[in-house]
């Protein structure tokens, strides 16, 4: 892989501004590549490395995605709270949380700041 400048998203390109009609159920980005072994254990019961490996940078369900689910509760305890933005902070600071929900409010692919104030905007 070549570095680049630009932030990681999901479904959109930031240097054309493309986007994808794909749906995505989990996102997941290691800091080592994975065997074959390893890669293909992922998706079992029993993963060579759970969300909460020295290895896991990112690691992203949208499972609670379907039709029903709270917008905002990024940690899908049925409610939208100041735990749910505490949660946002933490993962834009870079820290390692899990996001049990889709936190781009904004829609425009980046996780960001403009996030955590939208999300701030559902409290009040």
């Amino acid at each position: 892989m070549a570095p680049s400048s630009y932030p990681v998203t999901f479904g959109k390109c930031p240097e054309t501004g493309r986007s994808s009609a794909a749906d995505f159920y989990e996102a997941r980005v290691y800091s080592k590549a994975l065997s074959a072994a390893e890669l293909a254990s992922q998706n079992t019961g029993s993963p060579a490395y759970k969300e909460n490996s020295p290895y896991v940078q990112l690691w992203l369900d949208f499972d609670n995605l379907a039709e029903g689910a709270l917008v905002g509760d990024l940690n899908a305890d049925g409610a939208v709270d100041a735990k749910d933005v505490r949660l946002l902070q933490d993962w834009i600071l870079g820290k390692k949380v899990t996001l049990k929900s889709n936190a781009d409010f904004t829609g425009d692919g980046v996780v960001d700041v403009f996030d955590l104030g939208t999300l701030k905007q559902m409290l009040k």
